[in-house]
């Protein structure tokens, strides 16, 4: 009569070899380093945008990101990237105007110009005189003020008063930008860094300006990193 003999049959679980305790084998797979880690995540235009103007330089007359500026026919949705005004030395002109004005009315009454006429008209003189020195003073304070260039996520903004009455505002879309150039004529210009700038524009408006503007050569790059990003 034959003997079988059955093997035993292994164990699953390996015994560690000091302490003689099952050890279970892992049938999980090792994550390599850094599979764990999210992929970071693609900006959207407005973040690139926002990223573009940061780039450039603030200061009198050039604001970056300013909150809570409004325009006609800006749109719910739209933000304002860059707020530009004529460089303040460009309004030297109007007010050594409005000194020289003051200081002849000065002048005429503290040498007696004016001894020839009645104390009333004398009065009405001077009134007038100093009216008329405040009036080209504000006229050249709101005039600097109230033109304004806007660059916007969406698009560019040039809004001109003429004689603080009439109004003109030309605009185009940043993808609608197809040639960006810039110009800085003259001492003045060169010494406190302002001058033109000219967008070529597929819209309405053939060109659109940036007249006598702070950092003209940062401008004109900024505006032709936001129309890569609009056309990408």
């Amino acid at each position: 009569m034959a003997l079988i003999y059955k093997a035993p049959e292994k164990d699953e679980t390996s015994k560690d070899s000091k302490s003689g305790h099952p050890q279970e084998t892992s049938s999980l797979k090792k994550t390599p380093p850094g599979s764990s880690l999210k992929k970071k995540k693609k900006k959207n235009k407005k973040e690139i945008y926002h990223d573009i103007a940061q780039e450039i330089r603030a200061g009198v007359g050039l604001s970056v990101e300013p909150r809570g500026v409004n325009f006609a026919d800006k749109a719910q949705d739209e933000e304002v990237l860059v707020v530009l005004r004529r460089h303040p030395i460009t309004n030297a002109p109007w007010v050594a105007l409005g000194l020289v004005m003051f200081f002849i009315m000065f002048f005429a009454f503290h040498f007696g110009w004016l001894n020839f006429l009645s104390s009333s008209l004398e009065a009405a003189a001077v009134y007038a005189w100093l009216l008329l020195t405040l009036l080209v003073a504000w006229s050249g304070l709101l005039s600097w003020y109230f033109n304004v260039s806007i660059i916007s996520d969406k698009r560019v903004i040039d809004i001109d008063f003429h004689d603080l009455i009439y109004r003109e505002v030309s605009d185009a879309n940043l993808d609608k930008i197809e040639d960006v150039t810039h110009n800085m004529g003259g001492l003045l210009g060169i010494v406190f860094n302002f001058g033109d700038v000219y967008i070529q524009t597929a819209g309405a408006k053939p060109q659109i300006e940036f007249l006598r503007v702070p950092h003209p050569a940062e401008v004109a790059s900024t505006l032709r990193k936001l129309r890569e990003a609009a056309t990408d």
